[in-house]
């Protein structure tokens, strides 16, 4: 799924058919998400009778519509509440920068990138912590919400944990330290750091063509605005990983799939 800077649409078109002797009925399912958060939609469903050309709702369709709420419900419930643990950091210590370790609800170890250069956190601690899909364009539950321009802030640094995917090791850190200069400008950042906030900068003028920014999950501490220095930090981290939710498209496309093969019983 590419995602814009300006506007998300995602349109997931099922057509189940089913012909007879007498009629031949399609169902065509069309969803539609916009704006700024994937929470809000519009669900269209068009039923007609090609021969007789009258609209018809029945017993069965009214099941495959159920079925299909559920599933698209499913899609769009990607954001939860769960318990990180930190399991510690790369190179030097937190000051070497991503990747730091975590894992998430007791799973796997994953890397994450810490977006906050004020909080802490020592290896072994725990929290609970909110999970945001960068794509849902919904930063409610983050803690640099209130900054101006936090979607592009939180998108600038999204690209950047994106970005690691692709480019060397030794070049993580100095993208971790451009992360930080972005949520706290008062951080002092090098050459290097500069020259990844540059890029970050440059594809947000360029509206970020092409970028996927479902790949990034936020986790931030329940308690977001805490401004204790010891309290835990918000961390970045690749979706789909180590217990974070799986991506929404990855859920409505399984979801549209089965619908397909259910509504087929359905409406014969």
């Amino acid at each position: 799924m590419v995602l814009s800077h300006c506007s998300r649409l995602v349109t997931i078109s099922l057509i189940v058919a089913n012909s007879c002797a007498r009629s031949f009925r399609c169902v065509c399912f069309c969803k539609q998400i916009c704006g700024t958060s994937i929470a809000r939609f519009r669900l269209l469903i068009v039923f007609f009778t090609a021969r007789s050309g009258r609209f018809s709702v029945g017993v069965r369709v009214k099941k495959l519509l159920l079925v299909m709420g559920l599933f698209l419900a499913a899609g769009t419930a990607f954001a939860g509440q769960v318990t990180v643990e930190l399991i510690g950091f790369s190179g030097d210590g937190w000051p070497s920068g991503y990747p730091y370790y975590a894992n998430i609800n007791g799973g796997a170890q994953i890397d994450v990138m810490c977006d906050d250069y004020v909080h802490g956190g020592n290896p072994g601690d725990k929290w609970q912590a909110n999970v945001t899909n960068l794509a849902s364009g919904d930063l409610s539950l983050t803690r640099f919400n209130q900054l101006p321009g936090a979607l592009t802030l939180y998108e600038e640094a999204g690209w950047l944990l994106i970005e690691t995917q692709v480019q060397q090791k030794n070049q993580w850190g100095d993208m971790n330290y451009a992360v930080w200069h972005i949520f706290d400008p008062a951080y002092q950042l090098g050459a290097g750091g500069q020259m990844w906030l540059n890029a970050a900068e440059q594809e947000a003028a360029g509206g970020f063509q092409g970028v996927d920014f479902s790949k990034v999950d936020i986790l931030t501490p329940v308690d977001q605005y805490n401004q204790d220095p010891a309290s835990p930090q918000e961390l970045l981290t690749l979706a789909g990983t180590g217990g974070t939710t799986p991506e929404p498209s990855t859920l409505i496309l399984l979801g549209t799939g089965l619908v397909g093969v259910l509504g087929r019983k359905l409406l014969s």
